[in-house]
């Protein structure tokens, strides 16, 4: 597995090594991860949905695997033929959080059903606290939560950067914010 991994991370994917990083810490964590998708099953799912996954998201699928019964998030990461497939393509709209529990609207011509478009649902931490990953409009490649109170990006990172805090912090709370402090 060792000489797979060198192979791949040295000649195929610049990741290669924050991959493994991931993998391993995953491992540590004792998560438990379903098989890594083929190129082939990739491509064919980004087919039938007219997109390009984000390239983190996808080269995790690729090397790494392909959903979980456990962490991250505290429920499981969702496997690509488990995630709503309709509306993927439709961008999604929002730049900034929005918290309607405190009071704040969405922007102007977006509506509530709207917040449904453009993104995999990667799982959930209960409660309603759903992470997305962004895979249309200009928030692409970004994971956001969503949750009875509103929804926000977070910090602005990245699938691999929200792999790596979960694996540093195991399953201990998640702070979200938007930068208004």
């Amino acid at each position: 597995m060792e000489i797979i991994w060198r192979i791949f991370g040295a000649a195929k994917n610049p990741d290669g090594e924050r991959l493994r990083a991931i993998r391993r810490g995953l491992d540590e964590q004792g998560v438990s991860l379903g098989p890594p998708l083929s190129e082939a099953e990739i491509r064919l799912f980004e087919k039938q949905n007219r997109l390009s996954l984000p390239s983190e998201y996808r080269a995790f699928l690729l090397a790494v695997g392909n959903g979980s019964e456990k962490g991250p998030p505290f429920y499981g990461l969702l496997k690509l033929d488990q995630v709503p497939k309709d509306k993927l393509v439709q961008p999604f709209p929002l730049e900034k959080a929005c918290i309607w529990e405190a009071g704040e609207e969405l922007p102007s011509g977006v509506e509530r059903e709207h917040l449904e478009r453009g993104w995999i649902d990667l799982g959930t931490d209960g409660c309603g606290f759903h992470w997305m990953l962004v895979v249309s409009g200009p928030q692409r490649g970004k994971v956001w939560n969503r949750c009875g109170e509103g929804i926000m990006p977070w910090y602005d990172k990245g699938f691999f950067e929200w792999m790596e805090h979960w694996i540093g912090r195991g399953d201990d709370s998640w702070i979200v914010r938007d930068g208004r402090e």
